[in-house]
């Protein structure tokens, strides 16, 4: 059992190797990774786990804050006090005031909570409970992930990033998504400066929080890269980009990213995959740090020792990658109504009966109805709670597993989260308003096309033998009714997003 870069608070210390210890208060005990950055303040009282920086530029470190916070309220703060603080933090940490936990934006440093108190890691808490250690398995056709707030640890509970727990009570109470300070920017243009501005000053800070480690920027042939690409790119940060090579890449992935180095004058980096490189001991090792709560692609980069390759190459590297910004496109809507899930929603994730995959669900939804977030309709709050933090989240965590290795998402940020929800919904669902801030802060790659969803060596008959297999297992799954009102949702919602693509690509 590895456990790298977690923590633990609880009523005794965890004993494993590489493990720090530090006694809080009523007896209460940190326990921590040696890897994991730790800020603790003088009385105590405020914690702060894992890496932190400011995005305004007129504001103090995390850490500068937490210490004028605790001059401040020497009997301890406000909960207005505390978010307020945190919500222009960008990074992967959390945050915890005289017991009550925060997550950072989208839970990328994960917190699960018990009885038995709290820790980044699910079976550290179920073991503190004298249960064995076990993998999540989801069962074929199923989502590949544990979606929260169930684990599948009896009585381990998942935090959503829209909740703080106090873990000296047990109690958990609703926290706001979104920025409550931003005061809004109407006008496009004067957002995108804005936006642009702040970015800016957080890559820098994020650069100094770093220290000397060397930033690479994954890249694809999509949207979401090539922003945090062209903004990279526009702060003055030194960095090289990278991709990850697997069997089933696009190949726009492979073309693309190539054409935007080599337009910007960035170093890239391809990785191929090199199939005699693969270790079974390592894929077990990863799904043993992520408790299995993920199955996805980046345990087989780790198993093939792809990321491996870029740390032998540089030795301390920062991977930044960029998942965040999806938050806001209303990805899954075809699947749900504005406020919850729609006719097909469980069907369409394969979440069976009974199962501990849709009781978690109906108590997350549960939870969305009676405390329901402002501006955030229930496709973005499916995205932002499950699909970021608790899908990514657990993804990166398995980067802990790495030395020499930090995984960030550079737009993890409550008030970038604001900020980008302004843009008028047409342009967000086409991500046309990503678009926009790439040729705004860089223009040599703004004209460059998007990457398709087409597969390096796949032939079209290849491609509509998986297209007829999935309607067959969608008819007998579903029923001839459910099936046919499937596809017409899905066919609507396609029409849809080609004629708004089509007015914003005439507009621009």
């Amino acid at each position: 059992m590895i456990r790298g870069g977690q923590f633990a608070i609880l009523k005794n210390t965890v004993d494993l190797p590489g493990y720090q210890h530090v006694s809080l208060h009523d007896g209460w005990i940190l326990s921590y990774h040696e890897k994991l950055k730790v800020f603790i303040s003088q009385d105590k009282q405020t914690l702060l786990l894992g890496i932190a920086w400011q995005v305004d530029p007129s504001r103090g470190t995390p850490e500068e804050e937490i210490s004028q916070l605790c001059v401040r309220y020497p009997q301890g703060a406000p909960r207005e006090a505390v978010l307020a603080m945190e919500e222009t933090w960008c990074g992967r940490y959390v945050l915890i005031h005289r017991a009550t936990v925060y997550t950072d934006t989208c839970s990328m440093l994960s917190v699960f909570y018990s009885d038995r108190g709290v820790s980044s890691d699910c079976t550290l808490l179920a073991q503190a409970a004298g249960l064995p250690e076990q993998l999540y398995t989801p069962k074929p056709g199923v989502m590949n992930w544990m979606p929260g707030p169930l684990t599948h640890y009896e009585g381990v509970y998942k935090l959503l990033a829209s909740q703080t727990y106090q873990y000296d009570t047990g109690e958990v109470a609703a926290r706001p998504l979104l920025a409550q300070g931003y005061q809004g920017i109407a006008d496009d243009a004067q957002r995108i400066e804005a936006f642009t501005r702040l970015f800016t000053a957080s890559m820098h800070n994020m650069r100094k929080a770093l220290g000397g480690k060397k930033l690479l920027v994954a890249l694809t042939g999509g949207y979401d890269s090539r922003t945090l690409f062209a903004l990279a790119k526009h702060a003055g940060i030194d960095f090289d980009a990278y991709t990850l090579a697997y069997d089933t890449i696009y190949t726009d992935d492979i073309s693309i990213p190539k054409k935007l180095c080599e337009l910007t004058g960035v170093k890239h980096h391809y990785v191929p995959v090199d199939h005699d490189r693969y270790d079974a001991q390592l894929e077990q090792d990863y799904l043993s740090q992520t408790a299995g709560l993920i199955r996805d692609q980046d345990r087989i980069f780790y198993a093939h020792g792809q990321y491996q390759q870029l740390i032998e190459s540089f030795g301390d590297v920062a991977f930044l990658r960029s998942s965040i910004w999806e938050n806001v496109i209303e990805y899954f809507r075809r699947t749900f109504t504005e406020s919850g899930p729609g006719f097909d929603f469980y069907d369409w994730f394969g979440v069976q009966a009974d199962s501990i995959e849709k009781r978690s669900l109906e108590q997350y939804f549960a939870w969305n109805d009676a405390h329901p977030e402002k501006d955030l309709v229930a496709s973005n709050l499916f995205l932002w709670l499950q699909r970021e933090g608790c899908w990514l989240s657990a993804i990166e965590s398995g980067f802990d597993m790495l030395d020499h290795a930090v995984s960030l998402q550079p737009a993890n940020c409550r008030l970038f989260m604001s900020m980008l929800l302004e843009f008028p919904r047409d342009e967000r669902m086409t991500k046309h308003h990503q678009a926009r801030i790439i040729r705004h802060v860089c223009p040599a790659i703004g004209d460059v096309p998007f990457g398709s969803d087409k597969i390096s060596g796949e032939s079209s008959l290849a491609l509509l033998g998986k297209k007829l297999q999935r309607g067959l297992h969608r008819l007998r799954t579903l029923g001839i009714k459910k099936t046919v009102q499937t596809y017409v949702s899905f066919i609507q919602h396609k029409i849809e997003k080609k004629k708004l693509s089509r007015k914003f690509d005439q507009h621009s």
